[in-house]
């Protein structure tokens, strides 16, 4: 414009090119922090930038071109950087690593074939990158530390993944041939002049028979198919230890039972009322029976319950029961 507003023609159009911005770097196939266990091949390119742009990568301290494969295992650190014409430059650094190997298992503590004892399996994973392990036994969740003691086949199976995508699994098969636990509620009664019964109940289902031991001494011949063992030279007033075991079908013997007797001595001590100078029973009114009991151990016992008969011939008049009583050492008690 001049002094009287006039105005010029417009002058010549002329561009200006702004290229301060620093370049923009994609960068794909691998991730800052990421796991592989296949090889990767990291591609980087830019946006944003409006004169041309030099891009160049270092791995490891290496040079290294966009498009590259990386297949050997290990942990890699990947730096870009990007520059345009106006020396705007801009980096972008990943980390990650390439885990091709599978989590080691090991399992100790499970026999090959058939076991007699109680299995514990050992397990230890290794793996730079573990993330987790499972433990079945038959397919059931299975807590290590805890023995196996169900008899029977079995299958006991580890898997283990890491965080790259691998997996690794380890089944050991075995059989458990346990002995049978020791017979279940033993139980001792005897007879004064008849002996002793003992008798208990079957701990497992299938077993081949029963033994029987006085003080450490085998009684049966062969084995007792029922679940009673009658001791006729049992004789009150000597302490005595009974035990019994179960033996399976494949002749294992299990563990024993264990009945302490001790030595106790039984008595009349006196009954219903004196006549004549002696006592005698009165049928028909309340007579009491009094037994005393002796014991001839170093320890209290608790006796009883008894069972008093009367009989007359061969036949029973009555009977009742007495209850239990406590015995001091070396000393006695009525009941």
């Amino acid at each position: 414009f001049d002094a009287a507003g006039n105005e010029s023609l417009p002058s010549v159009p002329t561009a200006i090119l702004w290229d301060k911005a620093p370049p923009a770097i994609i960068l794909t196939g691998v991730q800052d922090g990421g796991i592989y266990n296949v090889t990767v091949i990291p591609i980087f390119t830019s946006i944003g930038s409006a004169t041309e742009v030099t891009m160049s990568g270092v791995l490891n301290g290496d040079p290294f071109a966009s498009g590259n494969s990386i297949a050997a295992q290990g942990d890699y650190v990947l730096t870009v950087s990007a520059i345009n014409l106006s020396g705007a430059a801009s980096t972008s650094t990943v980390h990650f690593t390439l885990d091709k190997t599978p989590p080691a298992i090991s399992v100790a503590g499970i026999p090959a074939g058939v076991s007699y004892s109680a299995v514990l399996p050992q397990v230890t994973v290794t793996d730079a990158h573990l993330t987790g392990v499972s433990l079945k036994l038959d397919g059931a969740a299975y807590t290590q530390g805890v023995p196996i003691t169900a008899n029977g086949a079995h299958v006991f199976t580890v898997t283990a993944n890491d965080s790259a995508g691998n997996a690794a699994v380890s089944s050991s098969a075995f059989t458990l041939n346990l002995p049978p636990s020791a017979p279940v509620s033993p139980a001792f009664s005897a007879v004064d002049g008849v002996g002793a019964t003992l008798s208990w109940q079957s701990p497992a289902a299938n077993l081949a028979g029963y033994r029987v031991y006085k003080d450490g001494v085998l009684r049966t011949q062969g084995l007792l198919a029922s679940l009673q063992y009658q001791d006729p030279g049992f004789a009150a007033g000597t302490a005595h230890v009974y035990e019994i075991s179960a033996v399976d079908a494949s002749g294992q013997e299990g563990t024993r039972a264990r009945l302490e007797i001790p030595a106790v001595n039984f008595s009349l001590d006196s009954y219903g009322v004196t006549e004549n100078g002696s006592p005698a029973l009165m049928r028909g009114f309340f007579d009491v029976v009094r037994l005393r009991l002796t014991s001839q151990g170093a320890a209290t016992v608790l006796a009883g319950p008894a069972t008093v008969e009367l009989i007359s011939g061969a036949v029973s008049v009555f009977g009742r029961q007495a209850p239990s009583v406590s015995i001091p050492a070396g000393g006695s008690s009525v009941m």
